[in-house]
């Protein structure tokens, strides 16, 4: 359907198309943004003696009247106008970029539901923010997260997640990102997503996901969270599966307002853990992760909101 949509584009810019096709391609869904670059290009400096006026005029009438297909100056002048509307949409499409640039942020403890333009919807999870572009999202498919996001893409939508860590491109499909300093994690619910980081590319089914640190990839497993219908931070609780340590505290900060501060805890940083915390109870919340992991805490005497981690 994309390929001749595009033959439908090319021979409506060389003035080719029929009767039938024409009027086919004006109920396209871009249509008048086309017609607008064609315009646009009535306001353009065009090379030789010819005014601006008289350029756009015999661009039209060049369109309209082409004799044959085999006529090469036609053709010629054609190709030129069409690189004209060529630079336009360059010029358009990076200035969409920064236009239509909407970022959305999400504070501790809070998470945040989000309707993308093609109808997909985004649950941000604590401390995240999604950047896209709002305007131009048809033609700007791309999204970048800093955090963690659960994604329900609408069903014949097509577009990529962009993190510092990695990417993940997806096709009408359920699925989480996590993505925070140098750990990178996608877990597919539903349908089939592509995962990219470092020289790794993963294809992830429903009830799969694959973890990243640093940029290489620490597992690829079956997940039993792929079987439920969203990840469990969605309903008031974080759950890990061997999981490194310093990713888990990342998440404690993320959902309480602590600075927690490591001391003599270096060389746990990077153990794996497994386990859950509430998003409703920090006391219950650390007992559970670091009590577990052999390492004892305490609230700074003078700034409550950090939280000093030893080794038991």
């Amino acid at each position: 359907m994309e390929e001749n949509y595009d033959k439908l584009l090319v021979k409506w810019a060389s003035g080719e198309l029929s009767p039938a096709e024409q009027k086919s391609f004006e109920y396209a869904e871009h249509y008048r943004g086309y017609q607008s670059i064609v315009d646009g290009v009535a306001k353009l400096k065009v090379p030789g003696q010819q005014t601006e006026d008289e350029a756009y005029f015999d661009f039209q009438q060049k369109l309209q009247n082409s004799p044959t297909k085999t006529d090469p100056v036609v053709k010629l002048h054609v190709l030129r106008y069409i690189g004209y509307a060529a630079s336009i949409v360059l010029i358009l499409g990076i200035g969409a970029f920064f236009i239509g640039k909407t970022a959305i942020k999400t504070p501790i403890a809070q998470q945040k539901h989000v309707t993308l333009p093609d109808n997909s919807v985004v649950m941000l999870n604590a401390s995240t923010t999604l950047t896209y572009n709002k305007y131009f999202f048809s033609f700007i498919q791309k999204l970048h997260l800093d955090g963690e996001a659960f994604f329900e893409v609408q069903k014949g939508s097509d577009f990529s997640v962009t993190t510092s860590n990695g990417n993940v491109n997806v096709l009408g499909t359920k699925f989480n990102i996590v993505s925070r300093d140098d750990f990178f994690e996608t877990a597919c619910f539903e349908g089939k997503v592509q995962v990219s980081a470092g020289k790794d590319n993963v294809t992830l089914t429903s009830g799969k996901k694959v973890s990243f640190v640093g940029g290489i990839k620490k597992q690829e497993v079956s997940d039993e969270k792929g079987s439920s219908a969203k990840p469990t931070w969605t309903t008031g609780t974080s759950n890990f599966k061997s999981t490194p340590l310093l990713h888990v505290i990342n998440q404690l900060e993320s959902q309480f307002p602590i600075t927690i501060v490591y001391k003599e805890v270096g060389d746990k940083l990077t153990m794996p853990y497994t386990g859950m915390f509430p998003h409703d109870d920090l006391n219950q919340a650390l007992e559970n992760v670091f009590l577990t992991m052999g390492i004892t805490y305490a609230k700074d005497e003078e700034d409550s909101s950090l939280i000093i981690l030893k080794n038991l």
